[in-house]
């Protein structure tokens, strides 16, 4: 056998009237195959086809509405290439080869623009920080199977449209047709002003995003619908910074910064179940007695699920997670000590505790980075001076777990990795690891263990 493709691509650019700017895009590419039978003759059949279509669009209709759009579509054919029998039901069909194809399409496309509220009202201030960026996409696919080979898919060109093959073998397999909808906003509402009291000043830095997501997608398996929904609102994250002028603390603050954020997002699976999750953060962060660089941080996850078949909850759950970290220098070393708390629990249907986990993991990273450079004499060689450049990384945990409902979560684990890589010349690099693993269980004693780890390295390079 042998195979012939063609292949054909167009790309054209079009400017109308100075506000519209308009480009298509079509690519198809075409695979014959030629067969040589036992006896000699010859037939041939298309084996394959790939269509690409689409287009990009830009609409400066004013300065502050300025749209853009893009859609493509891709289309894939591929015929049987063995004598192929179908059965639906209680007909049976016999197919040649090349005599029907499989049918598979992808599409996206998007329309979206951004506002920007210092192009109607710059001398406004804080509104004038306003900035919106909306947002519609589609993304959209579908596979046909038994197709008939003289049907025309090109000129399909909206997967939801269905097709209409005269075959009665010919069926949709699956189909996804998913919405997106987004509407992002960002606003400095004190940004320009000036207080009269400088405990105020902070506000001026104050940042407010506010996000909204709206998915809406339907999935098609031979013609039986399940449809999902999924709702972000509210999204809502505030910084402001300088806030030591706030509390009047700058004697022992300073860069005092804060993050807050709140989402709500729910996924529903249209009459089956609800997933409903929540999340609320706080950080600080600050430099304390010009000596450590602080942070401190509170998240809150929370949950739960419903079976709308039932119009029942069938588990709720929640997590509370607290960090205190802090860095600051001695010398040529840089030292991070940090505690991790955490505690997860969650109930089943009736109440029902199924998770009752406490994390507790203090921890230090030690680091340092310095040059110790040295001056080596070679026989018959000139001086050679070797930089010497130790990067040396330490981390030290301990790790504390307990659980009220399972045994197995009820352990420690201390752990110890160190790396060093010492840069002797742009040339030669040696590099040094080691880590030790000690698991203790407090219940399960034949759980224990120890594990370590060495390995070394050496770089030449030229």
């Amino acid at each position: 056998s042998d195979e012939r493709t063609n292949y054909y691509s167009t790309r054209m650019g079009f400017d109308v009237f100075r506000f519209l700017s308009f480009t298509p895009t079509y690519s198809l590419n075409r695979v014959y195959e030629r067969r040589i039978m036992s006896d000699l003759t010859t037939f041939s059949y298309p084996k394959s086809l790939q269509q690409t279509a689409g287009f990009n669009a830009y609409i400066n209709l004013a300065k502050w509405f300025s749209p853009s759009i893009n859609y493509s579509i891709t289309t894939n054919e591929n015929n049987n290439i063995n004598i192929t029998t179908v059965t639906i039901g209680q007909v049976t069909r016999r197919y040649d080869i090349g005599e029907m194809k499989t049918i598979t399409r992808n599409s996206q496309g998007s329309i979206g623009f951004t506002f920007n509220a210092s192009n109607i009202v710059p001398d406004v201030k804080g509104l004038r920080t306003l900035v919106i960026n909306s947002n519609y996409q589609i993304q959209d696919g579908d596979q046909w199977n038994y197709v008939e080979r003289s049907f025309d898919s090109k000129k399909y060109l909206w997967i939801r449209s269905l097709l209409k093959p005269s075959s009665d073998f010919a069926q949709r397999q699956s189909a996804t047709m998913k919405d997106n909808y987004s509407i992002n906003m960002r606003v400095q509402p004190f940004e320009g002003w000036r207080f009269s009291n400088d405990r105020f000043n902070p506000l001026t830095t104050l940042n407010l995003t506010s996000n909204f997501i709206y998915i809406l997608q339907k999935n098609y398996t031979y013609d039986v619908l399940t449809k999902t929904v999924s709702k972000t609102l509210p999204d809502l994250s505030l910084s402001i910074s300088s806030m030591e002028d706030f509390f009047k603390i700058k004697k022992w603050v300073r860069s005092m910064a804060m993050n807050v954020k709140y989402s709500n997002k729910v996924d529903t699976v249209e009459k089956n179940s609800r997933d409903n999750t929540y999340n609320t953060s706080f950080e600080f962060l600050f430099y304390l007695l010009n000596f450590m660089s602080t942070t401190l941080s509170y998240n809150f996850q929370g949950g739960e699920k419903r079976d709308l078949r039932v119009n029942q909850i069938v588990q709720r759950n929640r997590k509370d997670s607290f960090l205190v970290q802090g860095t600051f220098d001695v010398k040529s070393y840089r030292f991070t000590p940090r505690i991790d708390y955490s505690r997860e629990y969650a109930e089943g249907v009736l109440g029902t505790v199924i998770t009752n986990t406490t994390i507790i993991t203090p921890s230090l990273l030690v680091r340092t980075d310095v040059k110790i450079p040295r001056t080596v004499k070679i026989p018959f060689m000139k001086e050679t001076v070797f930089d010497n450049r130790i990067t040396w990384t330490t981390n030290t945990s301990y790790q504390l777990k307990r659980s009220r409902v399972s045994i197995s979560d009820n352990n420690a684990l201390f752990s110890l990795s160190s790396n060093a890589e010492i840069e002797a010349s742009r040339n030669l690099r040696l590099s040094l690891n080691i880590s030790v693993h000690r698991f203790w269980h407090k219940y399960l004693k034949q759980e224990d263990y120890i594990a370590y780890q060495f390995g070394t390295n050496l770089i030449f390079q030229f």
